[in-house]
This record gives C-alpha cells, structure tokens and sequence, in this order.
C-alpha cells in the first residue's frame, strides 16, 4: 500500500473520531491516538492507539492505562504474585491477542488500509463503532473504576495486572457486597493465589 493511501486514511479517520467518539472522561484526539484522563495530575490516564502493521497491511489497536487508585489499593493490599502486564500498565491490550476478533476485520487481528473512498468510509465507521461500543467504554470502566470494570476483568482478566484485587477494589470503591461476587470471581481463570484473592476479594 502506497504512503499516500495511508495519509489520505489517517487524515479522514482523524476527523471521523472527533466528529463521532465520546467518553464520560477527558478526551482527546490526535494523530492515530485517542488519549482519556480525568485528574489534571494525570494519575487516571489511557491511550487508545492505532498502528499500522506494514506485513499485514492493516491497523492494529492498542490500550494501555494506569489508575492511581489501584496503585494505592495494591500498595495497601500487596499482591504475593506477578503482574500479567509490565510495570508501567495496569491495563493493557492489542487486538492481535484478542481470542474472538472483536475490532479486526480479519483473522490477524488487524483492520485492513482502505483504497477507495467507499472503503475509507465503511472502514472509518467500523472503527469509531468499535470505539464507542466496545473500547472507549471498557476504558472508561477503568479509569473510573466503575462498577462495569468487574464484568470487564472477569471477560478478559489477561488485559489487567492484578484481576482479582482490581476486582475488589472495584467493589469497595461503589460500596458493592463483595459475596455477591465471589462465585464469579474465585475461579480458576482468575485465582492466582487462593488464600490472598479469596481473602482481598471478601474483606473488599
């Protein structure tokens, strides 16, 4: 695909999401990246990214986002084992290892580069849907630490760094009954160790 293909793509996708993306927190769009924050200290903050993979010939989505109340339930609640993710993240993705292709158009993992005008903008919707539907609200759940969060984790506990404490801490913060839970979340998908997560989940 020829770097003008690409540049004319980017440019209408670029207008497309600011026309159309929304969030219930700070955003902001720029090239091939979406940025979501709600503290001005910058404690709460998330990137959705859109790479392009020159061997496939397509985009690649990628999340990644830190949330200072998690640092501090863990600090209060350490974890006897390792993140899933590197130490900069608390969550993190890309649809490459998505195991059901929710933003890919094909088997890869990626969004094809569209060479007709007619493709441009049946590829910029599919991805602002995607974006609005799906994503920008599983980030939103995150920074927020909503009560949404927990349905998020237990679907994808791979794409957080600590799921059963994010889960309780989740719990705590909206004042929720953690045994409501329990049978959800102290499974094998998601038990680390069984002592500590049935311990920070119920006393959550």
């Amino acid at each position: 695909m020829s770097k003008e293909q690409r540049t004319a793509f980017e440019a209408e996708l670029q207008i497309r999401l600011r026309e159309r993306l929304t969030a219930p927190v700070g955003l902001k769009v720029t090239k091939n990246k979406i940025s979501l924050s709600v503290d001005s200290d910058r404690s709460r903050t998330g990137i959705l990214g859109l790479q392009y993979l020159q061997k496939a010939g397509g985009y690649m989505l990628t999340v990644a986002a830190t949330n200072g109340a998690f640092t501090a339930f863990y600090e209060r609640n350490p974890p006897p084992y390792r993140s899933n993710l590197p130490p900069e993240w608390q969550y993190a993705m890309n649809s490459l290892m998505e195991k059901f292709k929710v933003f890919a158009q094909d088997i890869g993992g990626t969004v094809p580069l569209p060479t007709t005008d007619a493709a441009i903008d049946s590829t910029c919707g599919w991805i602002c849907e995607k974006l609005n539907t799906i994503y920008l609200p599983r980030l939103s759940n995150f920074l927020l630490c909503s009560p949404g969060l927990i349905a998020d984790i237990i679907e994808n506990p791979d794409h957080y760094d600590y799921p059963i404490p994010m889960i309780a801490c989740a719990i705590s913060s909206n004042a929720l009954d953690p045994r409501g839970y329990a049978d959800r979340v102290l499974i094998k998908r998601l038990l680390k160790n069984k002592a500590y997560d049935s311990s920070v989940l119920l006393g959550a």
